[in-house]
């Protein structure tokens, strides 16, 4: 019998302090809002300190709000209660022109938990255009119309250029792999050519000079052009040897006009004569010949 009067003294016990109020309230800081406009709602909870309270998180549904983020005030004691308060910074996107949201807090109590809900609170939803007509006539819009260009800043297409000059290297690379000798030899022909045709034309005035006074520094001039131009062509130095050191080289068809022109310099009795200027004409042309087919098969 003992037994079941403590029995029952335990279970009055138990529901005397499971019967002390929750005290919820809940409201908006303001009554009007703006669609989308940020609107703080206040929670509020009073309960014995021998409780155990939970508040809505972010994995509530607010509808017809939704949750930007919230606030959490520290836990005070009063009285042998407790007093708990988050803010929820809440939004609206929904076109009722009254909204309102009613939050709970569930007290956990063994094996489940209780709901207490705070009384509903509204708010007016406050619309910045009251009334929208189905068109408006373009006289009608509040636009103001300007034909005036904002400047752009241009930049470089960096990539752009990157493949066109990638591209450019690689078609120079092929050109040159493929078309690179046989270019090299047409120039190196067109210059050998060009030098020639001044070689004809300034050993020819020379001669026809001295063909015309018999001097000996008509033989000079042409005896110059000639060993420059002949050494351009073999690369020997044709210009700082004498008679002999020319001869000294191994070409013995030289020995005659040479030694010609040499005794009209030296004697100071220059003569018409052409043959001499010819023979070293023709070696020169045969030279020239040969250097060709040198950059044509080289």
């Amino acid at each position: 019998m003992y037994r079941w009067a403590i029995i029952g003294l335990g279970c009055l016990l138990s529901g005397l302090a499971w019967a002390q109020p929750v005290r919820v309230s809940g409201r908006f800081e303001r009554d009007t809002l703006k669609v989308g406009e940020p609107v703080v709602f206040t929670l509020t909870a009073s309960y014995p300190a021998t409780e155990l309270l939970l508040f809505p998180d972010s994995a509530f549904a607010f509808a017809p709000f939704e949750l930007v983020r919230k606030q959490t005030y520290p836990t005070h004691l009063q009285n042998g209660r407790l007093h708990d308060s988050v803010e929820y910074v809440l939004r609206t996107f929904a076109m009722d022109s009254t909204q309102s949201l009613a939050l709970p807090v569930f007290q956990v109590i063994p094996g489940d938990c209780v709901q207490h809900t705070a009384a509903r609170d509204a708010v007016a939803l406050s619309f910045v255009v009251r009334s929208l007509p189905d068109s408006l006539a373009p006289a009608q819009l509040p636009v103001k119309i300007t034909a005036d260009y904002l400047p752009i800043k241009k930049r470089l297409n960096y990539p752009l250029w990157g493949l066109v000059g990638f591209g450019a290297l690689v078609l120079a690379g092929a050109a040159t792999l493929f078309f690179g000798r046989p270019l090299w030899r047409w120039l190196e022909e067109r210059k050998w050519q060009r030098r020639h045709r001044l070689f004809v034309q300034q050993f020819g005035e020379a001669q026809q000079k001295h063909l015309a006074a018999a001097s000996p520094v008509g033989v000079e001039s042409a005896l110059r052009v000639w060993k420059q131009y002949v050494e351009q062509l073999t690369g020997k130095p044709y210009t700082t040897l004498t008679t002999r050191e020319v001869l000294g080289l191994g070409d013995e068809e030289l020995r005659e006009p040479l030694m010609q022109l040499d005794r009209m310099i030296y004697s100071g009795r220059a003569v018409a004569e052409s043959q001499p200027f010819e023979q070293l004409r023709t070696y020169a042309e045969r030279t020239y010949h040969q250097k060709l087919e040198d950059v044509r098969h080289g």
